[in-house]
């Protein structure tokens, strides 16, 4: 995102262009392609107005459960002309086991690989139907877009070929925008009261959560793609993702 559509975003402060992300073997995505944020309940005027009419944006992947989706609601864009999917990814659940031994960011791991190991669940899903959304420029969002967005986008800019170490720099400019994410979701009932329920790293970024997850899937598939072919996800779904964010 420029500095001026930074400045002109207000309600939406983990909003960002994945387009100029360095490519292996050179060359970087595409700008105004795909995008991120948190949930957009909170979207000011300006906002949907960037939205609609600096980003031209067609499209919104919704992560969020259909609990969180009825409750909390679409936002200014419920109301737009845009097309809207909702794949939901649950929220970190509330009885996962610890121990005192653990990294920071290895339960948020863990919830990430359920995910991925999950053939019924919503992760193929969403790799099976973003490249149609892409055709049009594609807003991905969950509520605090840092896990559940920020896992499928770590895997689509995989997919498309982004330097890993760009893709975990990516994941990490969460972490700076952390604090202000957190006290929009303490506005909201539903996620006041998750936050007291759930291990305190769920509201937290670590570094150790995408990394310990990729490198999981590059262990046990060979990497995002061969993760995809064991999913019944076939090669053309994940061309076409590259295809859209490489030009």
């Amino acid at each position: 995102m420029t500095d001026a559509q930074q400045a002109t975003a207000q309600g939406l402060v983990n909003l960002r262009d994945l387009g100029g992300l360095p490519l292996t073997g050179g060359g970087r995505t595409r700008a105004g392609v795909l995008f991120r944020s948190e949930s957009l309940q909170e979207a000011t005027d300006a906002d949907s107005e960037l939205l609609l009419r600096e980003f031209r944006l067609g499209a919104v992947l919704d992560l969020r459960s259909a609990r969180e989706t009825v409750s909390e609601g679409r936002g200014p864009l419920a109301s737009a002309s845009v097309s809207y999917l909702n794949i939901p990814l649950n929220p970190a659940p509330v009885d996962l086991a610890t121990s005192s031994d653990m990294r920071p960011g290895e339960l948020t791991a863990q919830v990430y690989r359920a995910f991925a190991d999950d053939p019924e669940g919503g992760l193929p899903k969403v790799f099976r139907l973003l490249p149609e959304l892409m055709a049009a420029p594609t807003l991905i969002h969950c509520a605090a877009g840092k896990d559940r967005t920020g896992l499928v986008v770590a895997m689509t800019l995989e997919i498309a070929g982004v330097t890993r170490d760009a893709v975990i720099a990516d994941y990490l400019v969460s972490q700076v925008n952390n604090h202000r994410v957190n006290e929009m979701l303490s506005r909201s009932p539903r996620y006041r009261a998750h936050m007291t329920k759930v291990h305190p790293e769920f509201y937290e970024v670590h570094e150790f959560a995408i990394t310990e997850y990729l490198q999981s899937l590059d262990r046990d598939f060979g990497g995002v793609r061969g993760w995809a072919q064991s999913a019944g996800i076939g090669d053309e779904y994940m061309d076409r993702i590259s295809d859209h964010l490489r030009g």
